[in-house]
């Protein structure tokens, strides 16, 4: 069993982080090159993981925060900085000052949490762009 620790598509399937990752149709060269780049790791689950990751992001102020959308739902890890800005923009009334902010991000994970959570259609018009920009330019591909 494989686990997704970045999101990323393979084999035409999207991928977020903590996701259980199908490698039937990847080769063992392509799947340690992706455990190497650190897109996927081997046996994670809870029944596995010792919690020296968890520690380890508790100390480092990473948060793992659930994304729920209509594919189902992933976690995304993000720092106490990255939540605050999402809160932020989020709660703004000004449409131009929170696009301002969402076009600085450049994290994918930050920007997927904005995709599914901002209503301010304007916003979320602009969050979707900007995501589908940076995801493009991450190997990602486009989202909806």
């Amino acid at each position: 069993m494989y686990t997704a620790l970045k999101p990323c598509k393979l084999c035409g399937n999207k991928y977020f982080i903590g996701d259980i990752v199908n490698v039937d149709l990847l080769t063992k060269q392509e799947i340690e090159s992706l455990i190497k780049k650190k897109y996927l790791a081997y046996g994670c689950d809870e029944n596995t993981n010792d919690n020296t990751d968890d520690k380890r992001t508790q100390e480092q102020g990473i948060t793992a925060v659930p994304v729920i959308n209509k594919d189902g739902s992933s976690t995304v890890e993000l720092s106490n900085e990255e939540i605050a800005e999402v809160f932020t923009v989020l709660q703004l009334s000004d449409s131009k000052k929170a696009m301002q902010i969402v076009s600085e991000i450049t994290n994918i994970n930050e920007l997927l949490l904005l995709k599914e959570t901002v209503c301010k259609k304007d916003v979320k018009t602009f969050v979707i762009n900007h995501y589908n920009e940076i995801a493009k330019t991450q190997g990602f591909g486009e989202s909806r």
